[in-house]
């Protein structure tokens, strides 16, 4: 490393020790008509107002809420809509191979039934084996567990929840466009011939608001077709949800999701971190 980079790595976690420089900052509201935020130095915080902090950070991490899950469990939810989603996805790709889900399933429960099968995999151990451990499938579909197998063949694999999936979320990841998309959806021109702007399109082909900004990432944003299928999504059992609906959550929204999930849970982390410093110095109890 530099010398410059060995000066603001140093600067910077000189900053990341520092008290003083240990930050809270409030929800937002709105006073006479403006959007303001409190915040205050955590050193000058009372004792009971660390404390209301701390479980302010702990509930973000790990409240069991179901409208507002901590990032833990959020972690979770979307750990579990992935596996589900991949689920039916197998579901769809075994009638396109000529197998019937129903009778994959009796063959399965046949197998696991075997006296030398059920000694080695109890019932119990259904929910964390992968189906692969029984029979042979594709890559893509290997992270299925036994259960979950299971549920899908009977089409039990419940409503999927998109309420974590926010229309600014959405727009974040971006969008590009395939010649095919362009072509079809995309080709409109004004008076003189001129094409029209492709986002603009977008919007109005999916009556967004004018407001809505949106942006092109062709490294790993979403196609037209994926956009327009998330922004479609409603709550909806899994069988119900097309293809692209499927795949696109699977292997490009939840992912995303997961690791923004991730990221503000290393932000809450870092916060508790900062609280028990700061108590540390002023011989505050937290518990």
């Amino acid at each position: 490393m530099s010398d410059l980079g060995d000066k603001l790595a140093a600067a910077l976690e000189q900053k990341k020790n520092d008290v003083n420089s240990f930050i809270w900052k409030g929800p937002k509201h709105y006073v006479n008509g403006k959007r303001v935020q409190e915040e205050f130095r955590l050193i000058d915080a009372t004792e009971e107002q660390l404390r209301h902090c701390y479980k302010h950070c702990k509930s973000m991490l790990y409240s069991k809420d179901k409208e507002d899950p901590g990032r833990y469990e959020l972690i979770n939810i979307i750990r579990d809509q992935q596996m589900r989603c991949t689920a039916e996805l197998y579901m769809r790709y075994l009638r396109k191979n000529g197998t019937i889900p129903i009778e994959f399933r009796k063959a399965l429960i046949d197998y696991l039934n075997k006296d030398e099968v059920k000694s080695q995999i109890p019932r119990s151990m259904y929910k964390t084996v992968p189906v692969c451990a029984l029979v042979e499938v594709p890559d893509e579909f290997k992270a299925i567990t036994i259960e979950m197998a299971l549920d899908a063949c009977l089409s039990a694999l419940g409503v999927f929840q998109r309420k974590h999936i926010t229309n600014n979320f959405l727009t974040k990841l971006g969008l590009w466009f395939t010649k095919d998309e362009i072509k079809e959806y995309l080709s409109k021109k004004d008076e003189n011939g001129q094409a029209l702007d492709r986002l603009e399109q977008v919007k109005s082909n999916l009556n967004l608001r004018p407001d809505v900004r949106l942006h092109t990432d062709y490294n790993g944003g979403l196609s037209y077709l994926e956009f327009r299928a998330m922004h479609n999504l409603k709550n909806e059992r899994y069988e119900n949800l097309n293809e692209t609906a499927l795949a696109t959550l699977k292997n490009k929204v939840l992912p995303r999701l997961e690791d923004e999930a991730r990221n503000q849970a290393t932000l809450w982390e870092q916060k508790i971190a900062e609280i028990e410093k700061v108590c540390a110095i002023k011989g505050y109890v937290l518990e």
